[in-house]
């Protein structure tokens, strides 16, 4: 009886003794994929950070293209401002031109009028010409003229009408003055507002160059991360090989394997390379996965139960040894039946379909590895 205790005793002891190192190295590799886990979130919010970066710049060359859009029309505007100013100042030289011809007009009239009105006292006598002689002004004397009888009424009308082609064309120059004031004004906004348009599109440069930096500065970093998460999961993969070495059952189980998730047949994403990563094994989905049982493809032992969804990219996960140097994988569950040491049977339900880790939906990520290495699972498992 004492014999059997003490044989008991050391059994319990050998085994703890096998387990510790055993739960030591899972620890490591959570703790590993835990560091996965960060690494690949940092990545994600760089990714998201120069995503938003290239938007601005799209929306800053966008805008770019419409401010070009609206100084090319506005120098189009001033062009035509410009050239109006040019014709207006042209016809204010004519009427300029005009009013000094018709002012020399008037001032001949004036001199062949006096020689007349000279003309008018030889005949006359004195009186008349003394009054005349006397005008202050051209008004003054068209207002003397009218007071002389004997003037000649073709002369008092041609005075009158050049005095009044002379007003005309003042007033048209000052009409044209004003329009040509107006235009300049006008043609001064324009300008003004290229000046803002131009000042815009500078600062706009300067935001696609600040873009350009922080864009380049957060690939860099995401280079730096990516060559540490490559590190990291190179890492993983060690410690997992390690941690199934140590525990690895040196017989095969025995039997064939079966479909790890009952009445889902769909592959969903094949065992091979997937764009520029190797996917490492298959991805089982189908409508209504979510949730479904999943179930060991063959009996074994778990030698990793991973409970913690954030701790590793593929979420809630276990690893069953099939002894022999089979090792099957089922990631992504919402959860877990079983738990780490424990002895399972091929088809016993050992989790649930789920989305956890780094995962686009629900669906099982089922992964065969002989001796270490990631094999395609349709070439043990019986499909469906």
């Amino acid at each position: 009886m004492r014999l059997r205790k003490i044989t008991a005793v050391l059994t319990a002891v050998l085994m703890l003794m096998i387990m510790i190192p055993a739960q030591a190295d899972a620890n490591s590799v959570t703790d590993l994929q835990k560091k996965s886990s960060q690494l690949s979130n940092q990545i994600k919010a760089l990714d998201q950070k120069i995503k938003e970066a290239e938007k601005e710049k799209t929306d800053q060359q966008n805008l770019q293209g419409l401010l070009t859009s609206q100084v090319k029309t506005l120098k189009e505007q001033i062009s035509t401002k410009e050239q109006e100013i040019g014709l207006i100042s042209k016809e204010i030289e004519v009427k300029n031109l005009e009013i000094e011809q018709t002012e020399h007009q008037i001032d001949y009239t004036y001199d062949l009028l006096v020689k007349r009105l000279r003309a008018i006292y030889m005949a006359s006598g004195r009186s008349s010409l003394e009054v005349l002689l006397e005008s202050e002004s051209f008004s003054d004397f068209v207002t003397r003229v009218d007071m002389v009888s004997r003037m000649s009424k073709h002369d008092r009308n041609l005075i009158e009408d050049l005095t009044l082609q002379k007003n005309e064309l003042t007033e048209l120059r000052e009409q044209l003055a004003a329009k040509k004031s107006s235009v300049e004004s006008s043609k001064s906004e324009l300008d003004g507002s290229v000046r803002k348009l131009n000042q815009t599109y500078a600062k706009t440069t300067e935001s696609i160059d600040n873009i350009n930096k922080q864009v380049t500065q957060s690939a860099k970093e995401k280079q730096k991360i990516q060559e540490e998460l490559r590190k990291n999961e190179a890492a993983i993969k060690a410690a997992i090989e390690e941690a199934q070495r140590k525990n690895m059952q040196q017989n095969f189980v025995g039997g064939d394997f079966i479909w790890p998730l009952p009445g889902y047949p769909t592959i969903t994403s094949p065992y091979g390379m997937r764009g520029s990563e190797m996917h490492l094994g298959i991805d089982i989905g189908g409508t209504g996965v979510n949730g479904a049982n999943i179930v060991a493809s063959n009996g074994g032992t778990v030698i990793l139960a991973n409970g913690n969804a954030g701790a590793s990219s593929y979420g809630i996960y276990l690893i069953i040894d099939h002894g022999g140097g089979n090792i099957t994988l089922y990631a992504h569950c919402s959860s877990l039946n079983v738990s780490y040491g424990q002895t399972v049977t091929k088809g016993q339900v050992i989790a649930k379909v789920g989305s956890t880790g780094r995962s686009t939906g629900p669906h099982l990520h089922f992964e065969f590895r002989v001796n270490g290495s990631t094999i395609n699972p349709l070439s043990k498992v019986r499909y469906g």
